[in-house]
């Protein structure tokens, strides 16, 4: 059992019956916090940025599977070596979801909107006392697992290897130079060779549609 302790949160299992609706269309997620200050006191963050994003990717992989199309990128805004800002894109058929990993912010915060066509946009934010609530339910239930076997609503370790696949692949396109453009309407993730034939997703901060851009309406490639 991996301990993805936003499974065991009430609001979440709400959230994750709304996103499994045939018209929830997308998601946006956000998590922000000084990460320095969160696994070196203070010292510079020398972590994995993408990793850092692994209970929102488990969220998604629980409500969709694991998705069939994944971009990333990093970047290194307060430090040189290590990334510490994170845009991750992923497709399934007939869902896109983003998510941005901010490793420099003052407070922390974690957000989760989703997108449909009949319910509009639904907001979720982490409350503390709600997740020291989860923390208690998930040690239950692997206490519990070690007589069953049973985990319930706890992550199997297939589940985290999914994951770790999904994290895997968002490193891999990192590497590859996929470069971000930002835009008054959201974040698009493009490939840095206009002639890849990766398909591309847009993410529209307004309403969170998204699709596909060309090199021709890609506002990261040239015309």
């Amino acid at each position: 059992m991996v301990g993805y302790q936003f499974r065991f949160l009430p609001s979440l299992q709400v959230l994750r019956v709304e996103a499994q609706q045939a018209t929830c269309y997308a998601a946006q997620m956000v998590f922000a916090y000084d990460l320095a200050k969160w696994h070196g006191g203070g010292a510079p963050y020398r972590g994995d940025i993408v990793a850092e994003a692994s209970h929102e990717l488990d969220l998604l992989c629980q409500w969709w599977g694991e998705p069939a199309h994944v971009q990333g990128v990093t970047q290194c805004i307060k430090q040189k070596e290590f990334p510490d800002c994170a845009w991750i894109g992923l497709r399934w058929p007939g869902r896109l979801a983003g998510v941005y990993v901010d490793g420099i912010a003052p407070q922390y915060l974690r957000v989760i909107r989703l997108f449909d066509q009949c319910l509009g946009m639904r907001e979720w934010i982490f409350d503390e006392q709600e997740n020291v609530a989860a923390y208690r339910r998930e040690l239950r239930v692997f206490l519990e697992g070690i007589t069953t076997g049973q985990v319930g609503l706890g992550c199997t370790g297939a589940e985290g290897v999914r994951v770790l696949r999904v994290i895997a692949q968002v490193q891999a396109s990192a590497a590859a130079s996929v470069i971000p453009a930002l835009t008054s309407s959201g974040i698009a993730l493009c490939p840095a060779d206009p002639e890849s034939p990766v398909s591309t997703l847009v993410l529209c901060g307004t309403d969170g549609r998204g699709s596909e851009c060309s090199p021709g309406s890609c506002p990261s490639r040239p015309r």
